[in-house]
């Protein structure tokens, strides 16, 4: 996979949040693959 995030400022709040979260959840998507337990981020 290849994200990319644009339309952020360089530096600005929004792109380390942004970025941060997608981490999180290529990881727990990572582990559901190889283990097929789920481990969701969110809730509801």
């Amino acid at each position: 996979m290849d994200f990319r995030h644009v339309g952020f400022a360089e530096g600005g709040p929004g792109l380390a949040h942004t970025a941060g979260t997608w981490e999180q959840l290529m990881t727990h998507l990572k582990q559901y693959a190889e283990t097929g337990t789920p481990q969701p981020c969110f809730t509801l």
